[in-house]
């Protein structure tokens, strides 16, 4: 427990220190980063990483996709996942007899869902400029406080299982707890955005009630990424898909339910904004 807390406690430096970029392409340096090291893991736990040549086509375009909304990248997309395709296409070709088509799927898959996913919180300055750092915050409460909320709550008064096969220790009472936890913090956040905005002279005018229905959305679609992540994780016979983070695991076991979050977050803000 001390050296999970330590470890949270840390990570959330690390965001607010990568916040301080945000509107700046290290941000999405860093969130490039991410996606290469979810993409290795995931590819890991499937055991695919043998074949080198297909691995580096992967880790490429995860590489490339928080660039792909940058003024001047943005055109390229269409071409470099052609590109993308069919280099993959090509070493099954070149290698036949030892990479499986149902290899290459399962790479092209979890490849383009997680950098997708996690990019988005680098797209979401792009579609909504003035306020998508509060929407990234938005993010960050319904992944994290959602987990937080459903781990205390779960370990106080837990007694009915959620899913037992997949995830053991996830209980509905836990769940329940989770959803509050983000419905109230997304509320809080919405708060104090609105109270900063309005002490430095600009009104922000912000619907509420948007607002909690998105972090009660968002929380329950983060539990369903968690419960994803635990899917993976007990089909491939692992107990983490790293060990980067003392008492989290890797960056999946970390970031799995923000992979669902992001891009949640990210469409709803762009057909409804919450702020303005």
């Amino acid at each position: 427990m001390k050296q999970r807390i330590i470890t949270a406690a840390i990570l959330i430096v690390i965001l607010f220190a990568a916040l301080f970029f945000y509107y700046t392409p290290v941000f999405n340096v860093i969130v490039s980063i991410i996606c290469m090291m979810a993409t290795y893991e995931i590819l890991h736990a499937y055991g695919l990483l043998k074949n080198i040549p297909l691995s580096i086509v992967n880790f490429a375009f995860s590489a490339l996709v928080p660039f792909f909304m940058m003024q001047g990248l943005s055109h390229y997309v269409m071409p470099i996942t052609f590109v993308y395709v069919i280099a993959q296409f090509i070493v099954v070709i070149a290698d036949s007899k030892r990479v499986m088509v149902s290899q290459v799927a399962t790479m092209f898959f979890t490849t383009f869902v997680t950098s997708f996913a996690f990019s988005t919180i680098a797209y979401m300055k792009v579609v909504h400029p003035q306020h998508s750092m509060f929407y990234c915050f938005i993010m960050f409460i319904a992944a994290w406080i959602t987990d937080s909320g459903a781990y205390f709550t779960g370990r106080l008064l837990g007694k009915h299982k959620m899913a037992p096969y997949i995830s053991p220790h996830k209980t509905w009472e836990g769940a329940v707890g989770g959803v509050l936890a983000s419905t109230i913090g997304a509320v809080i956040a919405g708060l104090v955005y609105q109270a900063i905005c309005s002490s430095s002279g600009t009104m922000v005018e912000i619907d509420f009630l948007l607002l909690a229905l998105t972090g009660c959305a968002a929380s329950i679609i983060g539990e369903l990424g968690d419960l994803s992540a635990s899917c993976i994780k007990r089909q491939c016979n692992i107990k983490d898909f790293g060990s980067i983070m003392p008492g989290h695991g890797g960056i999946l076991d970390r970031f799995d339910s923000l992979m669902f979050v992001a891009p949640f977050v990210f469409l709803v803000v762009k057909y409804f904004p919450i702020a303005g």
